[in-house]
């Protein structure tokens, strides 16, 4: 099946890149490599800046799994692909094609208290400048990380210390569920020692009972890949 015909892309250049949205990579095909180790069953698990949906449709068939990006194209070429799919099928096969989209940005509209597990293939490509997070036919602002790598990160690990006090605060009411899982893709290059709320990331340590490990790591050509599993 053509892929080009699947997602409708008017920015795919003579090279089969397509410039609309973050297509499956090197880093992507690791993370892929993890979720099957996993083998996750029966969890509620967020995939943050899904992009294709490539990490949803690994973990998709026994979890319960929101696939969210802030780029729009993203969610329409998931949304057209499930479309040409479905029609394919004429849906007999029991297929599941299934997708729950949201567009949004970060952790906007979305409760955390919901998931078990939250899969973050972090835009990682340092860039001297990076404007506020916002779609776009690309423009730098989708794929790169701003100042060694390491802004969107930075948003979102505090995103999930303020999330991991306010456990600590309402956990007595059982409230807020305190087994959440991260699973958090980067580059060395990003730095990560320097990530606010985060020192010497590269050990297996805890720090204010926020465990953080490395569990996977990939050298390509130009940089290392890692995948960190946080646990509050």
């Amino acid at each position: 099946m053509n892929n080009n015909n699947i997602f409708n892309s008017s920015y795919i250049n003579k090279y089969g890149y397509n410039f609309d949205y973050y297509e499956p990579q090197e880093d992507s095909y690791l993370f892929v490599d993890l979720l099957n180790e996993l083998s996750l069953t029966n969890k509620v698990i967020l995939d943050l800046g899904c992009s294709t949906c490539i990490l949803t449709n690994q973990v998709k068939k026994n979890n319960i799994v929101i696939s969210t990006d802030i780029n729009i194209k993203a969610l329409e070429a998931v949304s057209n692909s499930t479309n040409n799919t479905n029609n394919t099928n004429n849906n007999t096969d029991n297929t599941n094609t299934d997708y729950n989209l949201i567009l949004t940005n970060m952790f906007d509209y979305i409760n955390l208290s919901y998931f078990d597990i939250i899969l973050f293939n972090a835009p990682y490509v340092p860039s001297e400048e990076i404007e506020e997070y916002k779609d776009t036919n690309m423009g730098g602002t989708i794929l790169e990380g701003g100042k060694e790598g390491s802004e969107v990160i930075n948003k979102f690990m505090n995103n999930i210390v303020e999330y991991y006090n306010k456990i600590n605060i309402t956990n007595e009411n059982n409230i807020i569920n305190n087994n959440l899982i991260v699973y958090l893709l980067v580059i060395k290059a990003n730095n990560i020692n320097n990530i606010h709320n985060i020192h010497n990331i590269h050990n297996i340590h805890n720090i204010n009972n926020i465990n953080i490990s490395l569990v996977k790591t990939k050298k390509i050509l130009g940089e290392t890949i890692e995948i960190y599993k946080i646990k509050l």
